[in-house]
């Protein structure tokens, strides 16, 4: 089971960890294309598809053991959301030498979180700006890097005895953060050379959404201390839950005791609440292009457009002689580059047309045009 991969990489050495990982990070550097891993989607029965409505990714190397254990499916009935579970197959841990992982050149597993993140939402009718990733031990790490370097497709991070590894990186804009530590846990401590504290790695990100000094709200409950920085550039939050002796566990997961340190926070419902609370932080200006234009003869004749833009939406093309329309369809678009295969019928006749597409995504909206030529 991976979680018990996860405790051994956290707990073992320094030594160890860059064994381990050395060999894995050096085959890392070649970032292709999304990798097709699997990935379970669950969308509640009672939840219609009429609205946009938020998403937690969660990835992990285990999503049975996800399902099983944050009990994310029941929040989602309660809560109103949609949940992706990603599985990582390979793991890019960044526990060490991650550093060469940016926005511009990211590792594959965050192209195949990215890949999800735009999957789902087209799929699921999902606000784009309310999408949220949440993992628990190197899931949590990984949450933590996904805030970094997909920064503008997250409103939030959940972190739950994870650690803020790549401390380099720099957010393209405010991101919300909830992490969840136990002192007992090996993720609390800091790691010469590998991982600031969890305290501190919250004082960074606090940095990063420009909070201001001092808490907006603190609470203690048994084991459980409960920090608040609301001040945020953004409108975004930052909250940090310690729990006093609590270990490398999701707490309040299934069989733990309620009167021990780790059941005395139900983790998931905290999550819950935190990603439907905060507000989300306001989205980059969309920026769109069209990448190529190819008209093709034969049967059927067809136009294959490309667009590139840093938004996924909907888009609407058209072919005008004039003002009068004789063709139109719609189809979804991903972030980066969409290609689709416009195929026209014999109402469409030879001759020069205007081709208008209209973006519409969660940054906005952009019309853009092309004159093509269209043949017999």
């Amino acid at each position: 089971m991976l979680r018990h991969k996860l405790v051994a990489g956290l707990v073992l050495g320094t030594a160890l960890i860059a064994t381990t990982l050395g060999s894995a990070t050096a085959a890392s550097t070649s970032h292709a294309a999304a990798p097709q891993w699997p990935y379970q989607v669950y969308r509640p029965s009672t939840l219609p598809k009429a609205h946009p409505v938020p998403l937690i990714v969660i990835p992990t190397g285990d999503i049975n053991y996800m399902v099983r254990t944050t009990l994310f499916n029941q929040a989602a009935d309660r809560g109103g959301f949609v949940v992706a579970y990603a599985q990582i197959l390979k793991s890019y841990n960044d526990i060490a030498h991650t550093q060469p992982d940016t926005a511009a050149n990211p590792y594959p597993d965050m192209l195949f979180l990215s890949d999800v993140i735009d999957k789902v939402t087209a799929a699921e009718n999902i606000d784009p700006t309310r999408v949220y990733m949440a993992g628990f031990s190197l899931g949590g790490t990984m949450s933590y890097r996904a805030g970094c370097i997909l920064a503008t497709k997250l409103a939030g991070v959940a972190s739950v005895g994870g650690v803020l590894a790549n401390a380099n990186c720099v957010p393209s804009r405010p991101v919300s953060l909830f992490a969840v530590n136990g002192t007992s846990d090996p993720s609390y401590a800091a790691s010469a050379g590998h991982w600031p504290s969890a305290a501190s790695a919250v004082d960074l990100w606090k940095g990063f959404d420009g909070c201001a000094p001092g808490t907006t709200a603190s609470t203690t409950s048994g084991a459980v201390s409960m920090q608040t920085w609301g001040s945020c550039r953004s409108g975004s939050v930052v909250q940090f839950a310690t729990i006093a002796s609590g270990t490398h566990v999701w707490p309040g997961e299934p069989g733990i005791a309620k009167s021990s340190p780790d059941g005395q926070l139900d983790a998931t419902a905290a999550i819950s609440s935190f990603i439907l609370s905060v507000p989300h932080a306001s989205n980059p200006a969309l920026t769109a292009t069209i990448a190529g234009v190819t008209v093709k003869s034969g049967k059927p004749r067809s136009i294959v457009v490309r667009i590139t833009a840093n938004a996924a939406g909907t888009v609407l093309a058209s072919l005008a002689a004039g003002s009068r329309v004789v063709y139109s369809h719609s189809f979804a678009s991903r972030t980066r580059t969409t290609s689709i295969r416009l195929k026209l019928s014999s109402r469409v006749k030879a001759g020069t047309y205007k081709l208008t597409l209209t973006l519409k995504t969660a940054n906005g909206a952009k019309v853009l045009h092309r004159t093509v030529r269209v043949p017999r």
